[in-house]
């Protein structure tokens, strides 16, 4: 699992207090995490080496830094860290999911306009309903989309309830634009809402099928079927052996050093 912090202050602090120096910097707990009580062996990861983003405000707005080489050798974080001052920084350091792709356009923090973005973990099932959450998406929001994350897709169905003026991306304008409070809430919000109608209509439409398969199927107990098995004893092995009959060849379940097929059994057939 991915790991990332956020830090808010009233006054400009350099980025290297918060994310270089620290004992426990997520600079350092990329490759020594440590344990965390209460996670799982699978996401209680102690190596983030899958790169690592940066995100900041400036006089200019949101800006971000990203990379896919592991955070604590890269020097231009170091150098860059040192030498820039917020009062917000995001900074995020990935362990990717097996198999997904690795690459800058998925490292976390995303931008779009004066906003940022970052997520730990994954959308349960998400592989189900990604063609539904990309189709819900207007052109500027599809446009902007760049990776393969999940995360990002995510991001984009929160930019979607949000109105274009606000995610203009003008950093020559003297005041930075910024999203008001009670829009970004309703878009969380209202892209969570959204979310979970997908997965639990989708899950709907899974049962519907599972239920129509077992409708359209029943078992019937018939006895000296050779394919299934079924009774008091349970069967630890089995061979299967050819059985030649006159109406041709079939395979016969047996048990161990016995000379006939198995008897109790049930056998499919279609209503």
């Amino acid at each position: 699992m991915c790991r990332w912090l956020v830090f808010l202050s009233e006054e400009d602090f350099l980025l290297a207090d918060v994310v270089i120096e620290p004992a426990n910097s997520l600079s350092k707990q990329s490759f020594d995490g440590g344990f965390h009580p209460g996670l799982c062996e699978t996401n209680n990861m102690v190596l983030n080496a899958d790169g690592f983003g940066l995100g900041w405000y400036g006089r200019s707005g949101a800006a971000i830094f990203r990379s896919v080489t592991p955070a604590w050798n890269n020097r231009n974080l170091r150098e860059l860290c040192r030498s820039v001052e917020s009062s917000c920084v995001f900074a995020h350091v990935r362990a990717a999911t097996p198999g997904s792709v690795i690459s800058e356009a998925n490292c976390h923090p995303f931008r779009c306009g004066p906003l940022l973005f970052q997520h730990n973990g994954h959308i349960e099932q998400y592989a189900r309903i990604k063609r539904r959450v990309l189709a819900e998406l207007r052109d500027d929001v599809f446009g902007w989309l760049e990776g393969t994350t999940d995360s990002e897709a995510c991001f984009a169905l929160v930019l979607n309830f949000l109105e274009p003026a606000l995610l203009r991306d003008d950093h020559d304008r003297a005041a930075p634009a910024r999203v008001p409070v009670a829009a970004m809430r309703a878009a969380m919000l209202g892209a969570i809402a959204l979310l979970r109608k997908f997965l639990a209509e989708e899950q709907a439409r899974a049962d519907a099928r599972r239920a129509l398969d077992s409708r359209g199927m029943k078992l019937r107990p018939r006895s000296r079927s050779r394919f299934m098995s079924a009774g008091d004893r349970r069967l630890l092995e089995h061979e299967l052996r050819a059985d030649r009959r006159p109406h041709g060849r079939r395979h016969a379940l047996l048990r161990p050093g016995e000379h006939g097929a198995v008897t109790s059994s049930l056998s499919v057939e279609k209503i």
